[in-house]
């Protein structure tokens, strides 16, 4: 998703790519994928995670459910995908 909102030198742009550029082999080795297609994959729900505790608001899977309906900084991270019920947040 391409955002002109969100500053090219904001926090939310350096974590979604150092988490694209992660070698996360054993996490995905370590977890069964069990998402269904239309939702997040593993790899943002990671982005979602570390985005939380960076800003250190709410950190807890239903407010980043909630964050992801409101923010436009997790919408970013979100990208195309719909938004992952808050169950299936790790």
């Amino acid at each position: 998703m391409e955002c002109n909102i969100i500053p090219f030198d904001d926090c939310v742009r350096l974590i979604s790519q150092f988490v694209e550029e992660m070698n996360q082999t054993a996490l995905y080795g370590t977890y069964e994928r069990m998402l269904a297609e239309n939702y997040a994959s593993q790899n943002i729900m990671i982005k979602f995670v570390i985005y939380a505790y960076h800003e250190v608001i709410a950190t807890s899977s239903r407010a980043i459910e909630k964050n992801c309906r409101r923010g436009i900084n997790y919408m970013y991270l979100l990208g195309s995908w719909q938004v992952a019920d808050h169950t299936t947040i790790v």
